[in-house]
């Protein structure tokens, strides 16, 4: 079995196989705050502005053919995922979503991960 990809989880901080992903003080590390995981591939989520996820946040992530697809809405919770997102996503092949505060959504990817799952995240490191 894979060994935990996603190690450490704080406010607007990940470290994802060894790598800070931050965005301190107007500096960006590795991959920003916000991010979008397919398997051990990490990107910045640059498609992500405010807190209404919409089609165009989620478009690229429909292309990657992966079954389960988890979103980190935030530490708080702030992010909202309409109806219509999730009806797009699996009309586009996602035949799971799981939508989760940003802590629990790592935990999550984490334990599909590990089950060799084919899974992808989008996920927002602060609000």
């Amino acid at each position: 079995m894979r060994d935990s990809l996603i190690e450490e989880v704080k406010w607007g901080k990940f470290v994802i196989d060894g790598i800070e992903h931050s965005k301190n003080y107007g500096k960006r590390r590795g991959k920003g705050k916000d991010l979008k995981i397919v398997g051990k591939n990490v990107e910045s989520w640059r498609e992500r502005e405010g807190h209404l996820l919409t089609k165009d946040m989620v478009k690229d992530i429909a292309d990657k053919e992966i079954e389960v697809l988890i979103i980190g809405t935030g530490f708080d919770g702030t992010m909202v995922v309409p109806d219509r997102i999730e009806r797009y996503l699996k009309n586009h092949g996602v035949s799971e979503i799981i939508i989760k505060k940003t802590p629990e959504a790592c935990t999550c990817y984490n334990k599909l991960y590990k089950q060799q799952r084919n899974v992808g995240m989008l996920v927002h490191g602060t609000c």
